[in-house]
């Protein structure tokens, strides 16, 4: 089995999400650009609405959790869509400080993309 034909297909996604996931992280958050608090007449706008979305993503591991289930779906299933979204959201997720469980994540849904073709669905 040759590997490196079976991930070619991962790349430009993976690096999309990467270069999306490295500007948010290094070019916002770890910026500074996002509000210091959100209270009173800001509590209701856009920015601190993101603000919250993007803190709660991965303050309790959530990037990572998904990131598990879904690949744990992919596994099960044997589906390689399922697979390449838990893939992305892994990277995400390790980029994202959800380290633990988007690494378990990451394997899983490797495994099941390069799985030899007849057995897995499309």
């Amino acid at each position: 089995m040759r590997l490196l034909p079976r991930l070619r297909p991962l790349f430009w996604p993976s690096l999309a999400m990467l270069l999306l996931v490295f500007a948010l992280r290094y070019g916002i958050i770890e910026a500074g650009r996002l509000p210091a608090h959100c209270d009173g007449a800001r509590a209701s706008s856009l920015v601190c609405g993101a603000k919250w979305l993007l803190i709660e993503s991965f303050q309790h591991q959530r990037l990572g959790w998904l990131a598990l289930v879904l690949a744990l779906v992919a596994f099960t299933f044997e589906s390689r869509r399922t697979a390449l979204a838990a893939w992305l959201v892994a990277l995400a997720g390790l980029v994202l400080y959800n380290y633990d469980h988007a690494g378990v994540a990451a394997m899983m849904s490797l495994l099941v993309w390069v799985r030899a073709p007849g057995r897995g669905r499309s």
